[in-house]
């Protein structure tokens, strides 16, 4: 078994939360984590640090031959599972409603801060971090549509 230094790992999860989350670290993530259920903040972990059941991650630790999700059409990734997955559709349907116009931006939908800027006045769509809260209800509303897919989900086998 290869054996990492603890810093190697520590940067490893560093790189993979600022993909996601530009304002780390920060109290905001106290915030969104106390407002949660254990349940539920167990998903958003998975999902922010894209250690979790999906075939990427399965692959990289040597689970499953290969990262391909199982429709065919990508590596089934945190960002293929909520904005393209041809299998749960209907189930992100009912997610781009309740979150309107960012339904796309993966940071936000998982609570981070991101950089993007609007593209007509060049501002932040978040505005400066300093001030920046994460949006609980586009977070829950995220969490029920990882909860429906049943992919972040612990589920033991039948015996």
């Amino acid at each position: 078994m290869k054996t990492r230094p603890r810093s190697a790992l520590r940067d490893c999860w560093a790189n993979t939360l600022t993909l996601t989350d530009r304002a780390l670290p920060g109290k905001h993530t106290l915030r969104l984590h106390g407002s949660l259920t254990s349940d539920q903040a167990a998903i958003l972990i998975q999902a922010r640090t894209g250690h979790c059941r999906l075939d990427q991650y399965l692959s990289r630790i040597g689970v499953v031959d290969e990262a391909k999700c199982s429709c065919g059409n990508d590596e089934e990734t945190i960002r293929h599972l909520i904005l393209s997955c041809p299998r749960w559709t209907d189930e992100r349907r009912e997610l781009r409603e309740t979150v309107g116009a960012r339904s796309g931006d993966v940071s936000y939908l998982l609570g981070g801060w991101g950089s993007r800027k609007d593209v007509r006045t060049g501002q932040l769509l978040d505005g400066p971090k300093e001030k920046w809260k994460s949006d609980i209800e586009v977070v829950k509303a995220t969490i029920r549509f990882l909860e429906k897919t049943g992919r972040l989900t612990y589920q033991p086998e039948a015996k």
